[in-house]
């Protein structure tokens, strides 16, 4: 029982259980820094509850092949991701992303099929495409914040998909080998370019509110785009 105050970097290689039988006193773990772990358990909690809260920095990385953060049940348990906050998933392999739940920062990294299943999600600050990860759902999507930005910083050519049903407020290319849209999209504010965004037959649209900044000779959007 008490609090577990994370202050610097923890690394679990297995399982860690932000959940309790405790009938009595609440159990709760606070990340200041950072928490990695292979996934979580986040069954329902006794009476006594369980905590998992992120402070305003701090980072949650799911690092296993096929991990998680669970059920994410809220009985007996109450879960905090604040603004500026990160969860990470980084394995080398398929990760599942929790729906129902709101991000402010969430980065999908390494390799394999980070998968959204089970209804939408909230993104409301930044999503970020590093690695070779790549982003696939079962019709469930990520509905952005107002101000939030998308960011492609992966370390091969990447392609835009299901990840861009809804349009973000910001697009960043920061990838120098290429991004091409593998669907239409749309882009509510701006566009900044650090490499080439290749629409093929596909269509940005920037609405009536878009722009583009940073555009070079080696580094701009390359097809077709839409203003309206």
């Amino acid at each position: 029982s008490g609090l577990f105050t994370i202050g610097g970097t923890l690394n679990v290689a297995k399982t860690v259980y932000a959940t309790t039988n405790n009938s009595a006193t609440q159990c709760s773990i606070l990340v200041n820094n950072t928490l990695k772990c292979s996934t979580l358990v986040t069954d329902a909690s006794g009476a006594g509850g369980h905590g998992l809260s992120l402070g305003s920095n701090g980072k949650l990385e799911i690092n296993g092949v096929g991990g998680s953060l669970g059920s994410w049940n809220t009985t007996n348990n109450t879960y905090s991701l604040p603004e500026f906050s990160s969860v990470i998933f980084s394995a080398e392999g398929n990760q599942t992303i929790k729906s129902g739940v709101t991000f402010s920062d969430l980065v999908l990294k390494g390799s394999g099929v980070k998968s959204l299943t089970g209804g939408n999600s909230t993104v409301s600050k930044s999503l970020k495409l590093e690695g070779t990860a790549t982003f696939s759902s079962d019709g469930s999507a990520i509905v952005f914040g107002p101000l939030a930005a998308v960011y492609y910083s992966g370390t091969g050519s990447q392609i835009i998909g299901s990840e861009l049903t809804n349009a973000p407020n910001s697009l960043r290319i920061q990838n120098t080998n290429g991004v091409s849209l593998g669907r239409n999209i749309s882009v509510n504010g701006s566009v900044w370019c650090y490499g080439n965004l290749t629409t093929g037959s596909y269509t940005l649209n920037l609405g009536t509110t878009g722009l583009f900044f940073e555009e070079t000779d080696a580094a701009r959007v390359i097809g077709n785009v839409q203003v309206t």
